[in-house]
């Protein structure tokens, strides 16, 4: 079970369109977790992805059910949890702090992976955030397998630096291993 959280309401409902739209998750607005709940039991986690908004990740709520999850959750791994739109994640912390109080003593480690996305920032501009979210050691643009916290910095460096496309015709190994050798 994932989450992925975004700055703003509009774009969670966005979020929880696009993630539904190929049938093959099911998704769920984070919100309806904790409605009517003090503490999430497992048996109330029915979706693959659940959505939220950074105000909903500020909650006493969330972090309850992330810190207490493997004392309530005995089958269900936490898996993803993914911060979109990181740039505005500061923004939103500097006009609202009170509503993100709790974001910082969530402890994210506890998933299996988390991943902040963001179009805008460059290496040094996640420092910052990822230390309000508990993440203080320092960044690495090398991945290894001792580091804990990687950035791979898609807006100065491109992931795939070259890309061979076939259209049609018959695949000629030799072919394109000699095209890419001269690459």
């Amino acid at each position: 079970m994932s989450f992925v959280f975004v700055p703003r309401i509009p774009l969670k409902t966005n979020m929880i369109t696009r993630l539904k739209t190929k049938g093959l998750l099911e998704v769920a607005d984070v919100a309806e977790l904790w409605r009517n709940r003090l503490n999430v039991e497992e048996d109330a986690l029915s979706a693959d992805v659940y959505v939220g908004a950074f105000h909903d990740m500020g909650t006493a709520f969330c972090k309850r059910l992330i810190n207490n999850w493997y004392g309530t959750s005995k089958k269900t791994i936490l898996g993803l949890v993914v911060i979109d739109e990181f740039q505005n994640f500061e923004t939103e912390f500097s006009i609202r702090p009170g509503s993100y109080e709790s974001i910082g003593r969530i402890k994210l480690q506890l998933a299996w992976k988390v991943l902040v996305l963001s179009s805008t920032l460059g290496c040094q501009g996640f420092a910052t955030a990822l230390e309000r979210l508990g993440f203080e050691m320092p960044l690495t643009t090398e991945p290894s397998l001792g580091e804990q916290c990687y950035v791979h910095d898609l807006v100065h460096e491109l992931p795939l630096a070259n890309s061979i496309k076939w259209f049609g015709g018959v695949f000629c190994l030799r072919r394109a291993w000699r095209g890419l050798k001269y690459w």
